[in-house]
Order: C-alpha cells, then sequence, then structure tokens
C-alpha cells in the first residue's frame, strides 16, 4: 500500500440523510442540462452497439432523454442527417482513427447540424484524443465535445 494514497470506506464516511419535503416523484425536477439543452433524466446509454440503436435513439430523443449513438457498424454522417430530418437533437460517438475524422468531415462538409460528439476513448490521456477534441473545435464550433 502507497503511504501517499488515502483510502475511504464505509468506516470513514457517513452520508445524512435529510428530511423529504415532497409529497409525491412527480414533484421532483431530475432535468440535466448539456450544453444549451435539458433532458429529462440525468441518465445515459452507454454508447455500445449491444445497448443503443438507431431506433431507440431516435425514441429517446422524441422524448426528451439524452443518448450517445455507438460508433459501429454505421455511417455517422447518414445517422445525423436522419436526425436533422426528424428535427430532432444530434448526439454521436467517434473515435481518434481516420475513419472518424472523415465522418466528422462529411458531416461538416454536407452542413448537418451535431450538437453532441463523444470521443470513445479508453485512455484519456493519449495524445490522439486532444488532436480529435482540436479537430473538433475547429470543424464543428458550436457542438459539445463529451
Amino acid at each position: 500500500m502507497n503511504p501517499d494514497t488515502t483510502y475511504f470506506d464505509f468506516q470513514h464516511v457517513r452520508l445524512k440523510t435529510k428530511k423529504c419535503v415532497v409529497a409525491s416523484r412527480r414533484e421532483v425536477n431530475t432535468q440535466a442540462v448539456l450544453g444549451i439543452h435539458a433532458f429529462k433524466l440525468p441518465i445515459v446509454p452507454a454508447n455500445m452497439v449491444s445497448t443503443i440503436n438507431e431506433e431507440l435513439a431516435i425514441k429517446l430523443a422524441m422524448n426528451s432523454y439524452f443518448y450517445i449513438h455507438h460508433r459501429f457498424g454505421h455511417d455517422n454522417a447518414t445517422f445525423v442527417r436522419k436526425m436533422n430530418d426528424l428535427d430532432l437533437k444530434t448526439s454521436i460517438s467517434v473515435g481518434v482513427n481516420a475513419e472518424s475524422y472523415t465522418q466528422l468531415s462529411a458531416i461538416n462538409s454536407q452542413g448537418l447540424h451535431l450538437d453532441f460528439v463523444t470521443i470513445d476513448i479508453a485512455n484519456g490521456f493519449y495524445y490522439k484524443l486532444q488532436q480529435m477534441a482540436e479537430y473538433n473545435r475547429q470543424t464543428c464550433r458550436k457542438t459539445v465535445i463529451i
């Protein structure tokens, strides 16, 4: 064990609850705001092929819930175009490879509106993350980067 590291467990931390002042769950506002957009819940389905697909993304967007569409096995520009045609919020994942740059370039060159882009990478300190974030900032100026 590193002597410079502090560890906490349930013996060290106590959570003191407060009195609930609402009569019903319907009175509670669970709204979450990302950028300029508000969503009903602060819950996001994982951006995995086994968790979200186009049909679910559309249903979530139509009902004011946030989603992040996965980046595998489909063309992001086609997805964003469909969401734009439906006048729904757009949220996609990209990696840090050449294909992701190509897809973002296609979205931008086609004049499509992209609300959110998640850079899906395991290592947040990887230099390619910074490069992708800078590319996003330059090409999709109004897009929220996650």
